[in-house]
């Protein structure tokens, strides 16, 4: 199932990799195979890759049995795009675990509780009360500080 939305989605310009199609990607595994994605174009690079002048654009994605993308990066114009995809994916892993739970399980996610206030404040400025029942659900929020 999983599988099969990623080749509807794929063109004749789309690199499809399988890393063990019968058993799903979970989250951890995705990681790992980012991480062994990202060593594959540094390795390209490093034997001289296919172009005559550098590279200047770099991707990686990798979705996960669930349909959401464990890993969509892409880095356009830069000095060496390989290297600054790698830096991308490090700045992202440090929040990829709170990204994705807000994608699949947001009620579980904490809000800033100043934030949440601040927000509340607004809506009512606004008078936007009734498009955005936040208020009246206040109690089924989980705040942090």
């Amino acid at each position: 199932k999983g599988l099969q939305r990623i080749l509807d989605a794929a063109n004749s310009e789309t690199l499809v990799l399988l890393d063990e199609p019968g058993s799903g990607t979970d989250p951890a595994e995705g990681a790992s195979l980012a991480d062994r994605l990202l060593a594959g174009l540094e390795a390209g690079r490093d034997a001289g890759g296919e172009v005559s002048e550098p590279v200047r654009s770099s991707a990686l994605r990798v979705t996960c049995e669930d349909g959401i993308d464990e890993w969509d990066l892409r880095v356009d114009r830069a000095e060496e795009a390989v290297a600054a995809l790698k830096a991308l994916k490090t700045a992202y892993g440090e929040q990829a675990a709170l990204l994705r739970a807000v994608a699949l399980r947001p009620d579980e996610v904490p809000v800033n509780r100043r934030l949440f206030h601040e927000s509340l404040a607004q809506i009512e400025a606004q008078g936007l009360d009734e498009r955005f029942p936040t208020a009246r659900r206040a109690q089924d929020w989980t705040l942090a500080d």
